[in-house]
């Protein structure tokens, strides 16, 4: 009898020890298997999907926050013509107005060309009716537009594309953005073609732009 109690006692004494040591693994008598620590992937340690990729793109060629409004198109008489592309125009909703052609720059009074730009605004506007796209003003308080004549077919000759076509004067391309994207490229052919061909003030070997012939510009 004895012999028997004492191997209980060694039994109980092997299956105490057994779950004990088991304890130091699994933290408790469930019997689950813990399992190994598994690596945590934050947002940064993975490369993001297509979908989440963003193209980055320089300022300059972002899309602005707000487009400019249209402009505003009315009809008016010019009364007289100051340079190859400021003039003065009236209609009866205002005595007078100060136009300056939008996007283009003629050459200066005193300026190789001048004259014979204001001369050339004369011919094609001089005393007309045009229709006026008013893009509204600058610093100086003159308008900033696009004219149009009336052609003897119906047709609306677009102002400031013919002066640059005739060599009166060069695009302004820190000024035009602006413009829809085919205007803009028309400015900029017609400027192109009239240097291949030296038409008007191309004819000169090296003529001055009318932004560094001015000697300072508060705008």
């Amino acid at each position: 009898m004895f012999i028997i109690s004492l191997l209980v006692l060694v039994v109980i004494l092997a299956i105490s020890a057994v779950a004990s040591h088991s304890g130091k693994h699994t933290g408790s008598f469930s019997g689950k298997r813990s399992r190994s620590p598994q690596k945590t992937y934050y947002r940064f340690d993975k490369p993001p999907t297509d979908s989440q990729r963003t193209e980055f793109k320089p300022i300059s060629e972002r899309q602005p926050e707000s487009l400019p409004q249209r402009p505003k198109v009315y009809v008016a008489k010019v009364d007289w013509i100051i340079d190859g592309d400021t003039l003065m125009v009236s209609n009866e909703l205002f005595s007078r107005r100060r136009i300056r052609l939008d996007s283009i720059d003629c050459p200066e009074d005193g300026q190789p060309w001048g004259d014979t730009a204001k001369f050339g605004l004369i011919k094609i506007v001089g005393r007309k009716q045009v229709k006026i796209e008013d893009y509204g003003e600058d610093c100086y308080g003159r308008t900033l537009a696009t004219l149009y004549v009336k052609q003897k077919d119906g047709s609306w000759l677009n102002v400031n594309e013919r002066m640059v076509m005739l060599g009166h004067a060069w695009v302004m391309r820190m000024y035009y953005r602006h413009l829809p994207k085919h205007r803009r490229d028309k400015l900029n052919q017609l400027e192109n073609w009239a240097k291949r061909k030296k038409v008007g003030l191309w004819r000169h070997p090296n003529p001055v732009p009318p932004w560094n012939w001015r000697k300072s510009d508060s705008c």
